[in-house]
This record gives C-alpha cells, sequence and structure tokens, in this order.
C-alpha cells in the first residue's frame, strides 16, 4: 500500500475517533461537578502520558540524535565538546 494513502487512511481513523469520543459525552446529561471530575480526569491523564511515554522517548530521540555527534569517549566518561569533534 501507498505510503501517503496509508498515512491518510490512519489520519482519518484517528479524527473518525477523536471526533466519536469527543460527541459521546453530549448524549448525557451530567451535573457541573461531574464535568469537573471528568476534566480533572482526562487533565491527570494527558500529565501521566506525558511523564510516562512522551518524555522519556523525547530524551532518548535528543541523545540518539544530536549528541553522538558531539560526545567522545574518555576512560569511560563521555564529555561532551561543542568547539571540537575529536575522536
Amino acid at each position: 500500500m501507498d505510503k501517503i494513502l496509508l498515512f491518510s487512511l490512519l489520519a482519518l481513523g484517528m479524527f473518525v475517533g477523536s471526533f466519536i469520543a469527543g460527541f459521546i459525552p453530549t448524549l448525557f446529561s451530567v451535573g457541573s461537578a461531574s464535568v469537573k471530575y471528568i476534566g480533572l480526569f482526562g487533565g491527570g491523564l494527558l500529565i501521566g502520558v506525558t511523564l510516562i511515554i512522551i518524555i522519556p522517548e523525547s530524551v532518548h530521540e535528543l541523545y540518539h540524535t544530536n549528541f553522538h555527534t558531539m560526545t567522545h569517549d574518555l576512560g569511560g566518561i563521555e564529555f561532551i565538546n561543542n568547539r571540537h569533534n575529536i575522536h
């Protein structure tokens, strides 16, 4: 399958899934206290995902992308040298 078509189908699927998930709460009548708790749960879920998945992956990618060109090994300890690339 063409990569652009696959990407488009995945994006469309995410859009439809997000739209349906966002539309479901409008089908129920809930009080303001319940809305507050649902919002707190959603915020906590976003922060949890950020702390558990996104930040470690970002640090991993930054380390493996940028630091490998700027570091060298001296006696088992890596030193960052911004001015010279010593091998």
